[in-house]
């Protein structure tokens, strides 16, 4: 995924399974309903984000920014931030 297309950009809805989002800019991304089960999204810009009913079971977090990231009904069941 190029990089200058992917901020603010609408993935409602998508399947990014297993996706590998490493350090990508996605600020401001909209995810509503996505589902991003083991997907990795290591140090990634996630700031600003809507993750809103999106499903992120065991998707790797570790060193993303997700300062004002919405996450409204986000099933994050283990998750991996550190």
């Amino acid at each position: 995924m190029e990089e200058a297309y992917a901020q603010g950009k609408s993935f409602v809805k998508a399947n990014l399974a297993s996706m590998n989002l490493t350090g990508i800019n996605l600020s401001g991304a909209d995810f509503t309903g996505a589902y991003l089960s083991k997907a990795q999204l290591v140090n990634a810009n996630l700031s600003n984000a809507n993750f809103t009913n999106a499903v992120l079971i065991q998707a790797n977090l570790r060193g993303t920014n997700m300062t004002n990231a919405i996450m409204t009904n986000a099933n994050t069941l283990g998750v991996n931030r550190s």
